[in-house]
């Protein structure tokens, strides 16, 4: 019993660079693969996921929200909630309509900065 909670809570409180990284395992790809994909540096996505850096970038973030809508940004930073969200269409927006869904992704967006701002604020002792 000891085993399962101790596997149990090793997953639930892993770091921001366990949680990415393990999403982009599960996608089966390599680092420099899924960085070129995002459009971003993969030199500073390694250093994240290595520990050589000790934050996520802003941009890779924006980026994997953008090429990931479905990754849910609320789990990789805070270990909230599931780790994927409900695909747009499942939401009753129409996938056709780019404005709406161009809107609700800013608005993601800006949460998501401000998540991140206060808890880089946090991890700083601000």
């Amino acid at each position: 019993m000891a085993v399962v909670f101790l596997i149990f809570f090793n997953f639930f409180h892993m770091p921001i660079r366990q949680r990415y990284k393990a999403l982009i395992e599960a996608e089966g790809k390599k680092v420099s693969t899924f960085s070129r994909e995002l459009g971003c540096d993969s030199k500073n996505l390694n250093n994240f996921l290595t520990g050589n850096t000790k934050s996520l970038n802003t941009d890779i973030l924006i980026k994997t929200l953008q090429k990931r809508p479905w990754w849910n940004l609320r789990w990789i930073l805070l270990g909230e909630g599931e780790r994927y969200v409900k695909p747009i269409d499942q939401e009753g927006v129409n996938p056709k309509d780019a404005q709406n869904h161009i809107a609700m992704i800013s608005v993601q967006i800006g949460q998501l900065q401000a998540s991140l701002t206060q808890f880089m604020q946090q991890a700083n002792g601000q």
